[in-house]
């Protein structure tokens, strides 16, 4: 409610049982749900620009009124009311104070850019200086809680789309958030509902740009997961899909704990169905290679296709990823098991390669060093695998790829490297 003015006379005001009304005039300039509050009249009013000082004064006898609103703070001539001649967002007013002195007082308001010096005629001009002073305060601490929480919230993002971690980000942004609704709270003349409102708009931001930020988290991650799977990096795969499945995870939780969640529910689910899709994939290959593996015709063949059994479960071991946690599980082999197959079929394979090594390296060293060179390899991955588990007991793996090193050295003797 408007101050009662002793002369409210004038095309801003009505006078309805002695209180002080804003007239149909007044109600014109002012924003959706926007009141008057206060209101001061003077004859004239300084208004300071980059340092250059104008008076202002109306024409005619007419008064300039200070009106403050909970929104802003208008200046409007008397002599022309249906303009408003200066107006500051409560927001942006960093300076408001009341000068007494002996035949005046005088209140400055503005900012740093923009003040204006009022002198009033009629009004009560301490109010108004605590009203603007303190609207003005609520408005700030407002918009700077929510601006350090958007802040917080870039930091919180980069941090999510990286390394897919938060740290205490997430937990400073509600915080923050909570503090702007204490201040939009404190004080009983405050807009409380605009201002709830614009904290509810930065809050649904928030929900949305969190959500945002999973959701790359985890297509970068699938992304990353499929390039692996097409290069057979097993581990790689693991590793990637172990984080796309917690990003798709944590965006869904985020999601059922909103009231009105932001929508993201496609692309969560062209991201779960892609997810469901390799796991498929990736888990049915196992028991399919171990098969290949015992229908094999040749040891070559039967290697291979135990290496990769053997290496599919070793990385899913190894990563975070538990498929028995998703909605059905695949039969997955034991991988010790696998482990000591793989083995034999290597060492196997190396074998066969060794010989057949000997026996071309009277007629084609070329080719007898390739055969030595390939059985070496496949005696490593032999050797690799047996080290990683005590109940496989390997070859005497150095023994056996000093004398594969020696038959190599004749390879390069003969074929004129050496």
């Amino acid at each position: 409610m408007l101050e009662r003015l002793n002369d409210p006379s004038g095309p801003l005001f009505d006078v309805s049982g002695g209180e002080v009304v804003a007239s149909e005039t007044l109600a014109a300039h002012l924003a959706d749900r926007e009141q008057p509050r206060h209101a001061l009249l003077s004859d004239s009013i300084d208004h300071e620009t980059q340092g250059r000082t104008t008076t202002v004064k109306p024409e005619g006898g007419h008064d300039a009124y200070l009106i403050a609103t909970d929104e802003r703070l208008l200046v409007i001539l008397g002599d022309q009311p249906e303009t408003v001649e200066i107006e500051f967002d409560l927001l942006s007013i960093s300076r408001c104070n009341l000068k007494s002195g002996f035949l005046s007082t005088t209140l400055v308001v503005g900012h740093s850019d923009e003040r204006i010096r009022f002198s009033p005629t009629d009004g009560d001009a301490e109010t108004v200086t605590d009203y603007i002073s303190q609207m003005a305060d609520v408005y700030r601490s407002v918009e700077s809680s929510l601006g350090s929480a958007m802040e917080t919230l870039e930091t919180l993002e980069s941090r999510i789309r990286e390394d897919g971690t938060e740290g205490d980000y997430y937990l400073r942004v509600q915080s923050q958030i909570s503090e702007a609704r204490h201040h939009a709270t404190r004080e009983d003349d405050v807009p409380e509902d605009r201002l709830l409102e614009r904290i509810a708009q930065t809050n649904s931001e928030f929900d949305q740009r969190y959500a945002s930020a999973w959701i790359d988290r985890a297509e970068t991650e699938l992304e990353t997961a499929e390039t692996a799977i097409e290069a057979d990096d097993f581990e790689e795969f693991c590793a990637a899909f172990s984080t796309a499945v917690e990003a798709v995870s944590s965006v869904q939780e985020t999601l059922d704990d909103l009231d009105s969640p932001p929508e993201t529910d496609t692309a969560v689910g062209t991201l779960t169905d892609r997810a469901e899709e390799l796991k498929t994939t990736y888990l049915q290959a196992i028991p399919a290679t171990q098969e290949r593996a015992t229908d094999a015709d040749d040891a070559a063949s039967a290697a291979d296709a135990w290496l990769e059994s053997y290496r599919r479960l070793a990385a899913l071991e190894q990563s975070e990823w538990e498929p028995t946690l998703e909605s059905r599980a695949l039969p997955v082999s034991d991988t010790e098991s696998v482990a000591a197959k793989a083995v034999d079929a290597l060492e196997a394979h190396a074998e066969e390669l060794e010989s057949a090594g000997e026996v071309a390296l009277d007629e084609d060293a070329q080719q007898a060093r390739d055969r030595f060179e390939r059985a070496a390899e496949r005696l490593r991955q032999a050797q690799e695998i047996a080290a990683a588990w005590e109940s496989i007991e390997g070859a005497d793996y150095e023994t056996r790829l000093a004398d594969i090193e020696e038959q190599i050295e004749v390879t390069e003797w003969e074929w004129g490297a050496g």
